[in-house]
Formats: structure tokens, sequence, C-alpha cells
């Protein structure tokens, strides 16, 4: 069996790209041995002061501080249920994720109880576990959702974005040959027009 691979997943709970290689990486986490840490990268802060700043950056702040709570509450995988269940709720039933009872029927579907909503909305520290994480993601040079980082190498990579979740094998091929790809030193960027 291959050796467990840890990566650093970047993540903006308003981005659909986000979302979609959220989807394709927990499939990945099926057929290989990964571990994932949920990091926040704010692309209302990254877009501050630009026209690239949209009205939807700022629905991020409220779900940010909810998911910073339960991994301060419950670690990690609560901000991975969490996550799923901030992105259902945005990107397949269409809801306004800033709204309290959108979050809290989310904390209730990831199995968390839905007064963390609360507790984090109360809780002004939660804004600086999210400001730290970004500050962290922004040194290390990443600069949009999703970023992936792997093995805490301090170089995180934009992407993958992808137009379909590969299922099964298939995610974990497409992981295979990314994980080697932004392994190699001189590997730098690949783009396609859109």
């Amino acid at each position: 069996m291959a050796e467990e691979q840890h990566i650093t997943f970047y993540l903006d709970p308003v981005c659909p790209y986000a979302y979609k290689t959220s989807l394709w990486i927990r499939e990945v986490r099926n057929v290989r041995p990964l571990e994932i840490d949920w990091r926040f990268l704010s692309l209302r802060a990254v877009n501050e002061g630009s026209e690239n700043l949209k009205d939807g950056h700022f629905l991020s702040a409220n779900p940010f501080r909810v998911m910073a709570k339960a991994r301060r509450e419950r670690g990690t995988e609560a901000v991975d249920a969490l996550y799923a269940a901030i992105g259902h709720a945005r990107f397949e039933e269409r809801k306004d994720i800033s709204e309290t009872q959108v979050l809290e029927a989310a904390a209730g579907h990831a199995g968390i109880d839905p007064a963390i909503v609360t507790r984090a909305l109360e809780d002004e520290t939660t804004i600086t576990d999210v400001e730290d994480d970004h500050r962290r993601a922004v040194s290390d040079g990443a600069f949009g959702v999703p970023s992936i980082d792997l093995e805490d190498r301090h170089r995180p990579f934009f992407g993958p974005v992808i137009s379909d979740v590969p299922q099964g094998e298939r995610a974990g091929e497409l992981w295979d040959r990314f994980a080697w790809l932004i392994q190699q030193d001189e590997f730098y960027e690949i783009k396609r027009e859109r």
C-alpha cells in the first residue's frame, strides 16, 4: 500500500471551483491514502481594492468563522463535513450561506450541533483564525482557490480546476499525476484557454 500523503487544501466557500475540486479530493481520499487539512483563503481579501472584488465574496465571512470554530472544537474532520454541507447548500440548493439559519442547517447536516453558529459568530477570535490561515496561504504563495500544498512544502499550487468530478480509480489516477507534477522542482504552471 502506498504511503499516506498529507495535503493542505485552501478554500473559500463562495468559490464553485474550490467546491468542485473538494468533491474530487474527497473521492481521491476513498482510493488513495490521503490526509486533508482544510484551510482558508479569502477571495474577498485577495481581491480587496480591485475590480475583481464581487458582492459574492462577502458571503464567506460567516461560513469561515463557523468552520474556524468547528476546527477549534472538533478538528479538521469537522471542517471537512461542514464545508461539504455549506458547499451543498450554496452550489446545489442555491442558498445564501451568509444566513444564520442556512449555516445552522448545514451544521446539522454535518452532524454538528447547530448552536456552533451562534458560538462562532459571538466569538471574535474566529476572525483571527481565518485571517491567520489567509496570511499563511498568501505568504506561501497561494493567490486563489482551490490551492493545494502537498506535504507542507510551502508551495501551494492553484487547482486543479475541473469541469467534472472523476469517480473511483479515475479520481485516484488524476491525483497521482497532479501530485507527481507539483512535486517537480522545475514545474511552475500549466493553463489552457477557457
